[in-house]
């Protein structure tokens, strides 16, 4: 799948495309006898590129440029998963895999390689159940989403989960594609905020306080400041703005107590950066715009 398309590419072209068909039918196997069984007994949620790709699909499909389509659509398929997941995705897949060996030195416990048109392969993955990075095994799963794909339901990481792999990713020692990565991350965060706001419009503010929290933190860790600091990314757009939404209490205190708190850490950051030279700072630091910020 290529890395970029035209800018006037809409998100219905991926839809279309046979390889994006190709691999939702493979997710569609997985689940379909029983998301219940897929994963309670093999362990098995759909991480790394396809999972951004899905929560795009969800929630972004009409607002995306041609680059963002490019760049959130990836030629693979990865899951986490239990061993015994192996056999059971061979089977329902209707491809072999190839287990690991200990001398591979790789996060995978199998792969399937699927050719694919023009001497291409379509690579399915199955990963350690703890090897998403940023993003622990115990999280995963308290978090873990349920999108329907056509019907059947399937099961995903939350976009929270999912931004937290990708601001991973994108300060990963082995990154050669640091803008690609960026423009992902902006991705999971615009995703994340279509994502609590339907749970605060739904669910209250009550289902979304803990996320919040999760985001909150996020924004405080090595990396959320780092992002913050070097692409000019706010982790904090990941939380929707609307007051007439949110309880006067969390408007008038928690937020602002928030905003605070992570404006002094960012702020010793950056003065960090600009003291010891630790790293490139974003333009819009050094020649900051008046915006009309309502937070």
């Amino acid at each position: 799948m290529p890395e970029a398309v035209s800018e006037d590419a809409p998100f219905t072209l991926l839809e279309r495309s046979e390889l994006f068909a190709f691999l939702l039918d493979l997710i569609q196997r997985v689940y379909r006898p029983s998301i219940q069984s897929a994963v309670t007994d093999y362990g098995l949620v759909i991480v790394g590129g396809q999972s951004l790709t899905l929560w795009a699909r969800q929630y972004l499909i009409d607002e995306m440029t041609g680059e963002e389509v490019g760049f959130v659509t990836s030629d693979d398929l990865d899951f986490i998963g239990k061993p015994n997941s192996i056999d059971y995705c061979a089977r329902v897949m209707g491809v072999p895999f190839r287990k690991a060996k200990m001398d591979d030195n790789t996060i995978n416990i199998a792969a399937a390689y699927i050719d694919w048109v023009d001497g291409k392969e379509v690579i399915v993955d199955i990963l350690e159940m703890d090897s998403v990075g940023g993003a622990p095994k115990k999280e995963i799963f308290k978090y873990l989403s349920v999108l329907d794909i056509e019907g059947v339901q399937v099961a995903v990481i939350d976009p929270i989960t999912c931004l937290k792999s990708r601001l991973f990713n994108l300060f990963a020692y082995w990154q050669d594609r640091p803008h690609r990565e960026s423009v992902r991350v902006k991705i999971a965060l615009r995703a994340s905020n279509h994502y609590l706001r339907d749970l605060l419009v739904n669910d209250g503010y009550r289902v979304i306080s803990e996320h919040i929290r999760r985001i909150k933190a996020l924004a405080l860790t090595p990396l959320g400041k780092r992002v913050y600091v070097e692409y000019g990314i706010d982790v904090l757009d990941a939380i929707p703005y609307d007051p007439a939404l949110f309880p006067t209490a969390y408007m008038d205190r928690e937020r602002p107590n928030m905003l605070r708190q992570i404006d002094d850490a960012r702020r010793r950051k950056l003065i960090q950066y600009q003291r010891f030279a630790c790293g490139p700072i974003h333009l819009s630091h050094l020649h900051p715009a008046v915006e009309n910020d309502p937070r």
